[in-house]
């Protein structure tokens, strides 16, 4: 959909990003991409979800987010400690950096907010849906008014979704970001064919989303 990418390049998005288990690393890479869970189901492709509930029901569609991930689900589903509760965490993730004009963006869906929120009644695929990404205010209570100050490539709420149909292909994926550098050595270790980094700013919600409001979002190192 053309309209779709004059959107990304308008914004300036550099990066879509999809967190997965660090254990789902060796089937992605060694079965074609990343795999939607109706699309794994049909290949027999061995798959650790991410959310069990999926309760977007999209089984047919990737969840990734614009820019950064969606730390605060990351948090919730376990991939990165409570604050204050460091041993709450039993999930190592991996956040991967995919190519957004690599994308086939047909039939791709967007949701503002959470995709799950209201049984996912705000998902939809059209530009005036992708751009409702982007409003000053958006249906999550918990997310701030967007000001004149944030990052402009990224949606609104940290929580905003698009929903890929079918899957990704290996070939869109950049790189592979990790926390912790325990993390760093699992993945090296699996020889994938993309560069391996830590980007620990990424993996805690809150300050990552107050980074993106005042226009200071965290760079890759």
């Amino acid at each position: 959909m053309p309209g779709i990418r004059d959107e990304l390049q308008s914004r300036g998005v550099s990066r879509l990003c999809h967190f997965t288990p660090i254990a789902n690393l060796p089937s992605i890479f060694g079965r074609g991409g990343i795999h939607s869970v109706a699309q794994a189901r049909e290949r027999d492709v061995p798959l650790r979800p991410m959310d069990a509930g999926r309760w977007d029901g999209q089984l047919g569609h990737v969840s990734a987010s614009i820019e950064f991930p969606n730390a605060f689900l990351m948090r919730r589903y376990g991939h990165v400690p409570i604050p204050g509760r460091p041993r709450e965490r039993w999930v190592p993730t991996a956040v991967l950096d995919i190519e957004p004009f690599s994308i086939d963006w047909t039939n791709v869906l967007f949701s503002p907010v959470n995709a799950a929120t209201a049984s996912g009644d705000y998902l939809g695929s059209s530009v005036a849906h992708f751009r409702s990404l982007f409003d000053s205010a958006v249906p999550n209570p918990n997310c701030p008014p967007r000001q004149q100050r944030h990052t402009r490539s990224c949606p609104t709420d940290l929580q905003a979704e698009v929903m890929i149909a079918g899957g990704v292909p290996v070939e869109a994926i950049r790189r592979v970001f990790v926390e912790r550098e325990l993390d760093e050595e699992d993945v090296r270790a699996m020889r994938l064919p993309v560069p391996v980094a830590r980007w620990p700013a990424i993996f805690y919600p809150d300050a990552l989303s107050a980074s993106i409001r005042r226009g200071e979002p965290p760079q890759p190192t």
